[in-house]
């Protein structure tokens, strides 16, 4: 019960609140799609940090298929839209809490202003579009009650979990903003459809 009217207040948020940004401090209800495996566990440690092109290879849909190799027998697949094709490009990284995540950035940076007390523009960061986190079913248990607790779970396997973290701010303006707000609700509406594990079942 107490998911259940989590999952709508988050939904009543994505209403109001156009786009997406995160930073460890995550999103909301997501689309239905849960999968709990266990296969013989093997640890190889995950990549430290990556910074890549997306180059990924497109089906028979000419959707991006992207495969993101983690460790064996948690190797896992999803699938964006081609219109998606060299508008972003992703991150690899892991820190004390989360042991894999993958970030997905808009192709721009934002623009802020310079100073306080200039109104000059001039570019900021890339905002994430959205990311996949892996967490021990221990960490993720203690995130769930407190600020972090909004992730949506796509998959377990072998005492992890898999974690989609849309994004919930959009500092984008006019033709950029509604390019990244049409990213993130194709996000929302794909990754939980299409995530599956690559490797065993």
């Amino acid at each position: 019960m107490k998911k259940v009217i989590a999952l709508l207040v988050i939904g009543c948020l994505l209403l109001v609140m156009p786009g997406c940004n995160f930073n460890r401090g995550k999103n909301t209800s997501a689309p239905a799609v849960h999968q709990t495996v266990t296969t013989p566990a093997t640890a190889s440690p995950p990549v430290e940090s990556v910074q890549q092109p997306a180059n990924p290879t497109p089906d028979n849909n000419n959707d991006i298929i992207f495969t993101h190799t983690y460790t064996p027998g948690h190797n896992y697949r999803i699938q964006l839209p081609a219109t998606w094709r060299g508008k972003y490009t992703v991150q690899e990284s892991k820190n004390q809490v989360v042991l894999d995540m993958v970030t997905f950035y808009f192709y721009k940076p934002f623009y802020v202003n310079e100073s306080p007390t200039s109104s000059k523009k001039v570019p900021a960061v890339c905002d994430p579009i959205f990311g996949i986190d892996v967490e021990t079913e221990g960490q993720w248990q203690k995130e769930e009650q407190g600020p972090f607790g909004y992730g949506i779970e796509l998959a377990s396997r072998d005492g992890l979990v898999f974690l989609l973290y849309p994004s919930i701010v959009n500092d984008y303006q006019g033709q950029d903003a509604i390019e990244y707000e049409k990213m993130g609700e194709d996000a929302w509406l794909m990754i939980g459809k299409t995530f599956e594990f690559v490797d065993g079942n």
